[in-house]
């Protein structure tokens, strides 16, 4: 099957496009502790029928969703730009055949469905519930705290972001500002001040992020957080302190659209829903 092929099912029918869990139950009705319980269900689920921990099925979750999302960017970058491949340097066919890597280790044991319904769950929990899944996830009880362990890093709880984010939204804040997250991580300092700025309810463009992030993978499930969220801005996996680049600029397809906007001199006007 073709990526685009793959991506056509993940938005329509069959098995990972479903909107619904293994058992039937409808993922856009849960609350955020039953996504993340059952996210961390199918991770259970792969590392019986794999053999694999539960970090290397992160990351390879983390992987696949990447590349399957870096594909529909670099689409619509090329529909709306005559220079689609500067502004998203990767072939189609790099992301195809990244994507199917990352999920290879789960075809022959007929458990690829998985990654398509925690895709759900993850859009479920952080757009539907403005919550920073992937720290909600990583304190998940039934994975024992084997996440953040073997992980090895540690996150700003939600409770001090949204303090932050308090202190930093003021009523003089202004649409159309840029905020930089110079240590991402996750990206939930970002995510705080999204919820705060109401950005879901207001137009694209209203808010700017540049976030920096060291950890490859990390700043990849950063990006995917900022789409999900549908922000506008960028990651840059670089070292914040020597300014090193280890990867291009990933721009979100919400900023592509607002560049898009200004090109052509329409006022951003678009709000999402």
């Amino acid at each position: 099957m073709s990526l685009e092929a793959m991506v056509n099912e993940r938005h329509t029918q069959g098995q990972v496009g479903s909107n619904t869990d293994l058992d039937g139950a409808d993922i856009f009705e849960l609350s955020l502790e039953e996504c993340t319980s059952r996210f961390a269900k199918h991770i259970q689920r792969i590392m019986i029928g794999t053999g694999s921990n539960p970090v290397q099925i992160f990351w390879s979750f983390i992987d696949w969703s990447f590349w399957m999302t870096m594909w529909e960017t670099r689409h619509l970058a090329e529909n709306l730009f005559t220079n689609g491949d500067e502004l998203v340097p990767y072939e189609k066919e790099e992301c195809r055949k990244n994507a199917f890597q990352a999920r290879d280790f789960l075809v022959e044991k007929n458990l690829g469905v998985s990654f398509g319904i925690m895709a759900n769950l993850w859009m479920r929990g952080a757009a539907g519930h403005n919550a920073d899944f992937l720290h909600t996830l990583t304190k998940e009880k039934s994975l024992q705290g084997m996440l953040i362990k073997e992980l090895g890093q540690f996150f700003t709880p939600p409770s001090l972001t949204k303090l932050i984010a308090k202190m930093v939204t003021s009523n003089n804040s202004q649409e159309g500002e840029w905020l930089a997250e110079p240590a991402a991580g996750f990206g939930g300092m970002m995510f705080a001040d999204w919820e705060e700025w109401d950005g879901l309810d207001k137009p694209i463009g209203s808010r700017y992020y540049a976030a920096a992030e060291l950890s490859p993978r990390t700043a990849r499930a950063c990006w995917l957080g900022m789409v999900i969220q549908q922000m506008a801005g960028y990651v840059d996996n670089i070292n914040s302190l020597s300014m090193e680049r280890y990867a291009p600029r990933w721009f979100t397809p919400q900023m592509l659209i607002c560049m898009k906007f200004e090109t052509e001199g329409h006022e951003k006007a678009l709000t999402i829903n």
